[in-house]
């Protein structure tokens, strides 16, 4: 059979299953999910263009060597748990639009990174608590730690058209008062 015909004859074969169901979920287009940083205490939330190719999570646990004067290699004691980190790195390119991408998009994860209201009582004297999450699904609750933004092209202007952010959120527990918390359970399903 040639490829023509196999190419019809699947797309026959597509056609006859949406008739059998016509309003099957698993038939229906639906758009490609982005992941999103949410701001949980403010009104800001900044949708990826592109989903990032990868995701760090890291989680560091202090461990302090002993005393011990007759081996060469000193015995461990645990000391503390830190908590977990999530790195990621998000491409925000406006050149076929003509967006400076500093206002649309780096401008959102600065608000992220502020403090909520200086002039307020202490628990606002810090930037916002976030989620990263898929459309679906809370993955991973904190705080920004650090943004680091590279333009990487520009319009004939000099406004920049295309940047790529490493962002770094620490985990905070629910609860959350911009204080360090006790190590618990997590209280969400994430990463």
């Amino acid at each position: 059979m040639s490829f023509v015909k196999k190419a019809a004859l699947s797309g026959q074969q597509q056609a006859q299953k949406k008739e059998l169901v016509p309003h099957s979920p698993q038939l229906e287009y639906r758009p490609p999910q982005k992941i999103s940083i949410i701001g949980l205490e403010i009104a800001v939330d900044l949708v990826a263009q592109y989903n990032p190719k990868e995701i760090q999570i890291e989680k560091s646990l202090t461990w302090n060597p002993a005393a011990n004067k007759k081996a060469d290699l000193p015995d461990l004691e645990f000391s503390s748990s830190g908590g977990r980190t999530l790195s990621l790195e998000l491409l925000f390119d406006g050149y076929e639009e003509n967006v400076d991408v500093s206002e649309v998009y780096v401008a959102k994860l600065m608000q992220l990174c502020s403090i909520m209201n200086p002039d307020a009582s202490e628990k606002l004297k810090r930037p916002s608590m976030v989620e990263i999450c898929w459309p679906t699904k809370v993955k991973f609750r904190g705080v920004i730690q650090s943004v680091s933004t590279k333009y990487t092209m520009f319009a004939p202007d000099g406004r920049p058209v295309r940047a790529t952010c490493n962002i770094k959120v620490a985990e905070a527990l629910p609860g959350f008062k911009g204080t360090p918390t006790k190590v618990g359970a997590r209280g969400w399903e994430g990463w």
